[in-house]
């Protein structure tokens, strides 16, 4: 497990989800697309592996084929209150990993 990847994957998420252009949707495709879509679940704390990797599976859903977003795509494959949901994870997962990266730095 490298922390220290998974702490950058899942702050670059967060600032994507926080300061990104665009739908929660589009941020979510962005944040997946971008950073937790290369993630591997055995690069997280072995206590979030299980969660990640749903959360992976759900956002998968996210992902749109082809090279342009088609974000009503993506709103039909997950509502608004879905989207919401996940991320809310992304960020508690990275609250998580944060403090466990903060404590190794210490």
């Amino acid at each position: 497990m490298s922390l220290g990847y998974a702490w950058e994957k899942f702050h670059l998420s967060v600032l994507i989800l926080a300061g990104g252009q665009g739908s929660l949707h589009k941020r979510l495709y962005e944040a997946y697309t971008y950073q937790l879509g290369v993630l591997k679940v055995e690069q997280v704390p072995e206590e979030l592996q299980e969660a990640f990797s749903l959360l992976k599976e759900e956002l998968k859903t996210v992902k749109c084929p082809g090279k342009q977003v088609n974000i009503a795509s993506v709103q039909r494959a997950i509502g608004t209150e879905k989207a919401k949901e996940l991320a809310e994870s992304i960020v508690e997962m990275y609250d998580d990993i944060a403090q466990r990266y903060g404590r190794t730095k210490q």
